[in-house]
């Protein structure tokens, strides 16, 4: 009661202070000089009426989000040698500092109309650019003005823009908005200010946009939007990649007495980085869809109705083609999923279908950097198509991406010459129905997706009354004085005590010592069970869940055949990148279902999965499997590495040292799934390779390795104190810390495949990889949308005593 009633009246205080809070402050940055820039772009008033498209460009600075201090002198990043094979550090030098004179702290452009009817409605783009940095390559840093003092000929002269000289930004849209006349939806573009390889800092989602709206006086009265997501080249993978998974999960509720907000529209990918994991989530709604309508099929036009949509744009032969041409082919295949009726083949007349919701788009005749605007007018452009297709998901039917070998010659090859393709291939539509192609003859059957059945936990988590009446019966120094009498000695001697009651009889006082130490067991295990309750009801009640409600959403199924009983939102995940990965023809051509595939990839053993309360290893938090929110994977080959202490990641930077010429620390941010995944793919490997050279064999390949190479500070110089330093390090790791229970050290400490772990992160979820410090390398879990609210409530959260 006391705890109800306490939060109660933060509510009302919070209340009450969001009713008196003055209007957003306004943060201006100082503008250029006229001479730096002569169009006024960086003008408090912005510039309005851009190149005649009825649109005003304006440079807000949002304090608290996006990159900070400045551009950078030169990046760095890891790539493999042409000649060795090895991963090496290269940097880069950056000629953003001599592009612009802009800042790009804190700071966004925002595109809009001239005038702004508040009573009608309103599309926010929020896109990220590509790489600014580099000398002859990028001719613009981000959304700055250029200063025209680049020697190089190739970036923007004095007083351009990115997004007006380069990719027409505000010609498209006004070109749209003029198009959809006086009703139809005005669009606002939010430009995130990056720098480098794509850099934008702390730019989360929806209260990024918010800040930006606010920072802008004619849209800061501007509540109810739907959101379209975009991003060109590195901006893909470093955002987009990362948002499109929980869009609509994490849209605030709208103010009292509005509409409800449309939290997503469509995901733009303009030749971005990033986009197979994209297309992993554009897999798993095309999935929803389809059990949607063929649960309800009365209901089929409100489902797709509701649906995002999603376009991929391509530079036609550019260098993105290639993992563009694979996402279409996931894409081609999870529509094939779809009921009849809803599909162009089996209904060609009109009306949206499901092809006409996710989509990828061929533009001919561009450059990287030009795919945004295309050629031709600067009204005309990818990005006008794809605005107009979030309105109008029929208006880019021919434009579709077909799928056959003479539009697509590389995939002649993969196709297989006896028995059909498990898709056929979608030619390129029309509107017509005359000309539509007829509903292919056969189709391959299809695998089927995982099924999750309910499996109820409430009762093992819920506080009960005798929970309840045992720890009022307590007070918290007595249970730590009975956690402390009962430590590892008093835990070993029962287990010796019980050993030796199957060999003989115990003496009378060895009876009363066991009987006593199982006693003092009991009573701590039951405080401690009763402890954790309590945490798990304070942590979901906290998070706006109840116990019941929570745990009677745990469901059981499985992942590439391998067993999980995990909450439902993580359920959904699962099978989202199951079903990615079941799909895509690169990676199961022979159509195998999820659990063979699952043995191909190197699946294997039981997940660990939801756990009975206890704080996260090496945390001091409530894990995330408590919740059924995390699951671990091929435990035995992907140890929690640098959970134990420094050994293994010492013994692991030695190995890398020796072997790849660069020590590798894992204790260090690796970056994100995909890099992480690539250096400590790489550091695995050379683990292996460093624990061969014990071997008597071997010993020339050690020998070849030390040839010509200077040792590094503490290093040995020669073969022989190498080969005492390795066997010491494998004393060191064999069956101890991090590699107890685990495989061997010789056999690494990664086995997961490379495509499951991307398919996972593809589908929203963490990978312990990923981790900032020591790397949970088995471990995924879901920190988004409804596991979001509980990953927070769980840190915040102080544990029972």
């Amino acid at each position: 009661m006391q705890r109800t009633a306490g939060n109660l009246a933060v509510v009302g205080l919070l209340t009450r202070s969001r009713r008196r809070r003055p209007p957003p402050r306004r943060v201006q940055r100082a503008p250029l000089d006229p001479k730096q820039d002569p169009k006024g772009y960086t003008q408090p008033q912005g510039v309005k009426n851009v190149a005649g498209s009825g649109t005003t460009r304006r440079v807000v600075t949002v304090p608290g989000f996006g990159v900070t201090g400045g551009f950078k002198a030169e990046y760095t990043h890891r790539k493999k040698d042409a000649k060795t094979g090895e991963l090496v550090e290269v940097r880069t030098p950056s000629a953003e500092r001599r592009m612009t004179e802009q800042s790009p702290d804190n700071t966004a452009v925002v595109v809009m109309p001239d005038v702004l009817d508040k009573n009608r409605p309103v599309r926010v783009v929020l896109h990220f650019h590509g790489f600014g940095f580099r000398g002859g390559t990028d001719p613009h840093a981000g959304y700055a003005v250029a200063s025209g003092k680049s020697k190089d000929p190739a970036h923007g002269a004095l007083g351009t823009v990115r997004d007006v000289d380069q990719e027409h930004w505000s010609q498209q849209i006004g070109a749209v908005n003029t198009a959809r006349g006086a009703s139809g939806p005005q669009t606002v573009a939010v430009l995130a200010q990056g720098r480098g390889r794509s850099e934008f800092g702390k730019v989360p989602t929806f209260p990024y946009v918010r800040a930006v709206l606010d920072a802008v006086p004619e849209l800061a009265g501007v509540s109810d939007f739907s959101l379209v997501v975009s991003g060109h080249s590195g901006g893909g993978s470093t955002q987009v990649a990362g948002k499109v998974a929980d869009l609509r999960d994490a849209a605030p509720p709208p103010a009292s007495g509005t509409a409800p907000t449309r939290p997503s529209d469509v995901v733009v990918m303009f030749d971005a980085e990033g986009v197979l994991s994209v297309m992993s989530w554009v897999v798993g709604k095309v999935g929803e869809l389809a059990a949607g309508l063929k649960a309800d099929p009365a209901g089929g036009q409100r489902l797709i109705d509701e649906s995002p949509k999603f376009r991929g744009y391509f530079a036609e032969w550019g260098g993105y083609r290639t993992p563009y041409v694979t996402a279409n082919r996931m894409l081609k295949r999870a529509l094939a999923t779809v009921p009849d009726q809803w599909t162009l083949a089996g209904s060609p007349g009109p009306g949206t279908k499901v092809e006409d919701l996710f989509r990828i788009v061929a533009v001919p005749g561009v450059r990287h950097e030009t795919v945004i605007s295309k050629t031709g007018p600067a009204t005309e452009g990818a990005l006008a198509d794809a605005l107009t297709a979030s309105t109008s998901p029929t208006s880019d039917r021919a434009q579709a991406l077909p799928w056959d070998a003479k539009t697509v010659p590389e995939l002649k090859a993969a196709k297989p010459k006896k028995k059909a393709p498990a898709v056929q291939p979608l030619a390129v539509q029309r509107d017509d129905p005359a000309t539509a192609p007829p509903a292919p003859a056969a189709v391959a059957p299809k695998p089927k997706a995982t099924t999750w059945k309910a499996s109820d936990a409430a009762s093992d988590y819920a506080l009960t009354t005798e929970d309840t009446t045992l720890l009022a019966s307590q007070t918290a120094a007595e249970r730590a004085a009975d956690r402390a009498a009962f430590g590892k000695r008093q835990q070993d001697r029962i287990v010796e005590l019980t050993k030796a009651a199957k060999k003989r009889a115990l003496t009378p006082e060895e009876t009363t010592e066991l009987a006593g130490l199982q006693a003092l067991r009991t009573k701590v295990e039951n405080a401690n069970r009763a402890l954790r309750r309590t945490d798990v009801e304070q942590i979901l009640d906290d998070a706006g869940f109840t116990v019941a409600g929570w745990y009677g959403d745990i469901q059981k199924g499985s992942f590439l055949g391998v067993p999980a009983r995990v909450h439902k939102s993580l359920a959904e995940r699962l099978t989202q990148a199951e079903t990615a990965l079941v799909g895509d023809a690169a990676i199961n051509p022979d159509g195998a279902d999820a659990k063979t595939l699952g043995t191909t990839l190197g699946m294997y053993g039981t997940a660990s999965d939801l756990r009975a309360p206890k704080n996260a290893v090496g945390g001091s938090s409530l894990s995330l499997h408590t919740f059924g929110l995390a699951v671990d994977l091929n435990y035995k080959g992907n140890p929690f590495l640098g959970n134990q202490g420094k050994t293994a990641p010492d013994v692991v930077a030695r190995a890398t040292s020796l072997v790849n010429g660069a020590a590798v620390d894992v204790l260090t941010d690796l970056g994100d799934a995909q890099a992480s995944f690539t250096a400590l793919k790489a550091a695995n490997d050379a683990l292996k390779t460093y624990f061969s050279y014990r071997e008597a064999a071997n010993r020339p390949l050690l020998d070849a390795k030390l040839t010509g190479r200077t040792a590094a500070a503490g290093e040995p110089a020669d073969a022989t104190g190498w080969i005492k330093v390795i066997e010491q390090d494998y004393v060191a790791l064999k069956d101890k810390g991090d590699f107890k229970k685990h495989k061997p050290p010789e056999e690494g400490f990664l086995d997961l495949d490379e495509r499951v772990v991307m398919a996972l992160v593809g589908a929203g979820l963490t990978w312990g990889g990923t981790y900032k410090t020591a790397k949970d390398i088995m471990h995924v879990d879901l920190r988004e949308g409804d596991g979001g609210k509980v990953n927070k409530a769980r840190i915040k959260h102080t544990d029972s005593t």
